[in-house]
Order: structure tokens, then sequence, then C-alpha cells
């Protein structure tokens, strides 16, 4: 397989001025440069905009939330694949605000052969024992950076508060002016157009579909949807906000809740509703719609499936599901956990003894603290209960949840792939 260079860009939305707001423009300059420097003109460019680094747990303030940074995380698959041949970026801080996360991304270059190349810290060894100190050192700083401007930050808008300043990003349609929300004036006459389609209207999604229709640009890019024609609609002074539901109706609980995606790529939405046959029977239908199909005209046909109708072909996926047994896997569980229980003590008593220095020991227990979570989640799979379709629906969901990250629908609003969140062999 051909090897090719990665340059990678990121900027998270949060940062006052400073490395934290370096522009696209300059960051893609900058490494562009260092890339032609070392003989890669054309490097591969990946870029992730508006996404924080500080999203995996670690040492120095990850949220734990993950999942955000998915360019940066199939970055780390391929150089697995041994598909990179170089790592470009602006700095250490674009690649990641966690020592653990950096130390880890350093060892998968090493045993890759990926040099890491940057043009604030220029090209770093991580071979040696002081290349990783040095890494060690830097990443350390940097978080002790992010941290004091965290902190900085909260203080600022707590003062602001106090003295009733606005607080947080402008809402569409206004500008912060003094701490103070003002009209935009480039946005008047996009707002005065939805106010009136909503008067002829009465419907956000008939808003929506009827500015995607006219082309009117959306505050963020891509289409309009009812929610943002709700929240203009609500801003404006002596309009009265719609209603996202009639009553008190919640969205039903249902079995194959947030793993149905449609073909337009959105996540599917439970609906029940009664309607009246021809001879006059009065029915009830559970089934699954698309949030998009209401103002996307450019929606493929289908728009809503049936719950009978995956739950038949689910039925049929979930018997071939062959779990191992539990008590076996579990004792090979915990003689695995005593296994890295032993490595990681080993471990520890190096460092204290000095033999190992402090930033060979972090990324040792970083995957010794990762094997464990890939334990844990094996036993978790075989602990599950036989499924009992006839269970309540909010249960029979958990179930199905542990077994499979999504199930894609075709356009026919038929099951086409169900992406599973267990190893090939337990399917038979």
């Amino acid at each position: 397989m051909t090897r090719k260079p990665i340059a990678y860009l990121r900027r998270s939305h949060a940062g006052g001025n400073g490395n934290g707001r370096v522009s696209f423009e300059v960051q893609h300059a900058a490494v562009l440069d260092v890339a032609r420097r070392h003989g890669d003109a054309q490097p591969e460019v990946i870029v992730e905009w508006g996404v924080s680094g500080a999203d995996a747990t670690g040492a120095f303030g990850g949220t734990g939330r993950g999942g955000k940074r998915r360019a940066y995380y199939d970055l780390r698959d391929r150089i697995e694949r041994d598909e990179v041949s170089a790592l470009y970026s602006y700095s250490l801080s674009r690649l990641a605000r966690s020592t653990r996360e950096l130390l880890d991304l350093a060892e998968a270059c090493v045993a890759h052969d990926v040099p890491i190349r940057l043009d604030k810290e220029g090209t770093i060894d991580a071979t040696s024992p002081s290349g990783r100190l040095y890494l060690t050192v830097l990443a350390g700083v940097a978080s002790f950076e992010a941290e004091v401007a965290a902190e900085r930050a909260r203080d600022r808008t707590d003062q602001m508060r106090e003295q009733g300043a606005y607080v947080g990003r402008n809402p569409y349609g206004y500008l912060i002016d003094d701490g103070r929300l003002v009209p935009d004036p480039l946005a008047v006459p996009t707002i005065k157009k939805v106010i009136k389609l909503y008067r002829d209207l009465k419907s956000p999604a008939k808003v929506a579909r009827a500015l995607n229709d006219a082309k009117v640009p959306a505050p963020q890019g891509g289409k309009w949807g009812d929610g943002t024609v709700r929240r203009i609609v609500s801003r404006q002074p002596g309009h009265t906000p719609p209603q996202t539901v009639r009553g008190s109706r919640a969205v039903p609980v249902a079995r194959f809740a947030r793993l149905l995606v449609c073909a337009c790529g959105r996540t599917m939405t439970p609906a029940r509703k009664r309607y009246t046959t021809a001879t006059g029977e009065r029915r009830d239908w559970t089934g699954y719609t698309c949030p998009g199909a209401r103002y996307d005209r450019t929606h493929p046909k289908g728009r809503a499936v049936a719950e009978s109708v995956v739950l038949e072909v689910a039925m049929v996926e979930v018997s071939r599901l062959r779990l191992p047994d539990r008590v076996s896997v579990e004792a090979k569980a915990d003689a695995r956990r005593a296994d890295l229980d032993a490595r990681r003590g080993r471990i520890i008593d190096a460092l204290e003894a000095g033999a190992i220095t402090r930033a060979e020991a972090e990324p040792r227990l970083a995957r010794i603290a990762g094997e464990v979570d890939a334990i844990d989640a094996e036993t978790q799979v075989v602990r599950v209960p036989k499924l009992d379709w006839s269970w309540p629906a909010e249960q029979v969901n958990s179930v199905l949840r542990t077994f499979w990250e999504r199930i894609d629908l075709g356009p026919d609003m038929t099951p086409t792939v169900f992406v599973s969140k267990l190893p090939p062999e337990y399917w038979a």
C-alpha cells in the first residue's frame, strides 16, 4: 500500500487571542511550507475546524465526551495501517492537549516510522528517551496554558454576567456590541422573509421548505430546518414562538431508538399515530421517520418505516448471534486482568527504582489501561441476558444498542447494514 504524507489542521471555537485563534490560512500556509522543505510538495490535508482537542479523558483536563475529533481518530487508524509516511501540523497543541494522547500518537508514529514535523517545534525525534521527555514537557506546558486560559475565561464570563452583559455566541440576526445584542443589518432581509413566510404558512417546517426551495442561505450553511425557523421567530418582539409539539406529547420509547439511520445519513425518530382503515377500524402505527424529510425536497423518496418491517429483519439478525460461554470468558478475563496488574506493578516498581523515566512509563501504563477497558467491554457483552422480544421497548432497546452501533436503511427504508459492536466471530 502506498504511504503518503498527511497535514493535520485543527482549531477549536474556544480560545482568546494567541495560538488558539491562528487563522486557517496561516496554519495552512505554514504547514505546507514545512512539508515542502522536507520534500513533500503535496501532502493530504485533513482539517478539523471548530473541534476541541480536549475531548478524551486524560491527565490534563480531558472531558471524556469522546467522538468529536473523528478526523483525528481516522488519522490514528491510518498510521496503524501503515498508510502515512510523515505527519505535519502547526504545533503540538494542534495535535493533542493531553500528554497521554500525545505520547500514544508518538509511539504509533515511531512503530510505523512516521516522523512528526511541526512549524513551531520543528521535527521531534520520539525514538529516543530525550525526545519523549521533550514531548512530555511540551505537552504539559500546552495543557497548563490551556487550563490557565480556561480559568481566566470563566472568571471573565462571571464578571460580565454580573455587569449584565450578554455572554455567549451571538444568535443569528444579532451582533454583540459592548456586551449588548444589537440587530445585524446584513441579516435583516432574511429575518423579514422568515417572519413573512411564517405569518402566511403558520408552520416552521413549511417555512424551512420554502426557504430551501428559494435557495436562501441558511445561518450555518447547509439547509434550513424547522428548529432554526422557530428560534428566529421566537426572538422577534411581538411574535409568539411556535410550539415544538402540541400539548405534552413526548417522543415515544421504541425498540430501535437511536439505532436506525436513514439513507440521507440522519438518525430516524420514533413516531406513533392512530389511523382509520377503509372499513372504519381504528389502528395504531409505530415506526420511525426521518426528521429531515419535512423540509428537504432533495430527500430520498422513503421517509418513514414501520417498526414491524425493521423488527422482522432484526430478529433474523439476532438469531445469528452466538455469544461465548460467560463463565469461560470471565475466567479468561480475570486471568488477563491479573497479568495486566502484574505488568502495571513491574512498571511502577521500575519507575520508583529509577530504571525507567516517567516519559517511558506513561505510554506503557496507558496501553495497559486500554487493554483493561477492552476486557471490560468483552465481559459486559456476555453478561447481557438472552434477548426476549416481549420485554418493554426500552429494555429491548438497551440490549440492541449493546449489539449494534447503528442500523443503516436503504432508499426503500429497509435495513441493509447492521454495524456491530461485537467481534465478527460472535455472529454465525
